[in-house]
């Protein structure tokens, strides 16, 4: 078994070789257990700080939770090394947490940890911090990760030349997704000179995406304001003013609704919601009501404008959400222009990936299924 975890370690980093460069200040998925061979194991790498999310425990995922405080677990899968088979008969897997015998199963956990702990500090010496995030745990602290080793921990990345802030401890995900890496690029080619509205901003690496792209305004919209306080911090990093007004504490549903009345209006409209929230004003259900959510977003784009769509459903196939994106489009005033990729360092090895996720993302290439559509309005002027 020892040996096992050593190769699949040793062929997860020499896969990510690429992004393992000086000056160690980006972010990036090491290892991801679920479709590389340790399902109990994820490994993510933030600046100097390696993060080490343990599923070793059997106690169930609620995907029905809010995305913030429970991630789904559409986030956390890479596959293997080219040199390794694409079949996964000939792969080697270690028990995770769903094998039969719990306390075997705990056990093996623990083993793994203790040398996918001893292979980073040997293998990146440069990785100065660690943490433990329990992602199982009933204890909501170590779901939100407890400190390894090392004084320092990562307080900011820099990806494709922006800043962003990151605050590692403060909750069960690590305040930054990977997986929406593309769509960031995307944003700030694309954005510059637009007006923009992130609904659903969580700590707004989206949006400020957009700032760094030059976008004339961006409104970022959460219901939690310290989530938004990360995103006013990427903003000052880049050097963007930071106008409270512009960072909104607010239900999606009450927001958007004033925005209607007073006639604001938008070149893009971001619509990342979580997979299932309920508040007095409204219920997110991303499976059965999506269409519900487009819909409210739609009137307050301008002619011209974008409307881009996020789904983390796990267990909805693509193309069911296609197909939910198709009848929206059949009127001719919504058109898909593109499907964004998850980046490779969350996929791993794209020929299995899907194998090990309930649902078959196709024709997205992972769960995380991200849109971009143009808007077409009947009459251009509001």
């Amino acid at each position: 078994m020892k040996k096992q975890i050593q190769i699949h370690l040793d062929k997860a980093i020499q896969k990510r070789s690429s992004l393992i460069k000086p000056p160690y200040n980006t972010a990036f998925r090491l290892l991801n257990g679920f479709s590389e061979g340790i399902p109990s194991l994820v490994i993510e790498i933030f600046g100097r700080t390696v993060i080490f999310h343990d599923y070793g425990s059997n106690e169930d995922l609620n995907e029905n939770a809010s995305k913030p405080i429970a991630d789904t677990e559409e986030k956390t899968d890479i596959s293997t090394d080219a040199e390794v088979s694409d079949s996964l008969e000939e792969t080697v897997v270690i028990p995770g947490p769903d094998s039969p015998d719990d306390k075997e199963t705990e056990s093996k956990s623990d083993l793994i940890l203790e040398m996918a702990i001893e292979i980073v500090k040997e293998q990146l010496p440069w990785v100065l911090s660690g943490v433990l995030k329990k992602r199982r745990s009933q204890v909501p602290e170590e779901r939100s990760g407890t400190r390894l080793f090392g004084s320092e921990i990562c307080s900011r990345i820099e990806e494709n030349g922006v800043l962003y802030s990151v605050n590692l401890l403060m909750n069960r995900d690590s305040s930054f997704y990977l997986d929406t890496k593309l769509l960031r690029k995307w944003a700030k080619e694309n954005l510059g000179g637009k007006s923009v509205l992130n609904t659903f901003a969580y700590t707004g690496s989206l949006g400020v995406a957009c700032l760094a792209g030059g976008s004339k305004k961006v409104i970022q919209l959460d219901l939690h304001r310290k989530f938004l306080n990360v995103a006013m911090r990427s903003a000052k990093l880049n050097g963007k003013e930071v106008k409270e007004s512009d960072y909104q504490t607010c239900d999606f549903w009450s927001r958007i609704n004033q925005y209607k009345k007073s006639k604001k209006m938008f070149d893009c409209v971001i619509l990342d919601p979580p997979v299932y929230s309920k508040t007095r004003k409204g219920t997110i259900d991303l499976a059965n009501n999506y269409e519900k959510l487009i819909n409210k977003v739609r009137p307050i784009i301008n002619d011209g404008g974008y409307l881009i769509t996020i789904s983390n459903a796990l267990f909805q196939r693509g193309d069911d959400h296609t197909s939910v994106l198709d009848k929206l489009c059949a009127d001719g005033y919504l058109k898909i222009e593109q499907r964004i990729d998850v980046p490779d360092d969350c996929l791993g090895n794209a020929a299995t990936i899907k194998q090990f996720l309930p649902a078959d993302p196709s024709p997205y290439n992972h769960s995380t299924k991200i849109t971009v559509l143009s808007v077409k309005r009947k009459s251009p002027a509001v």
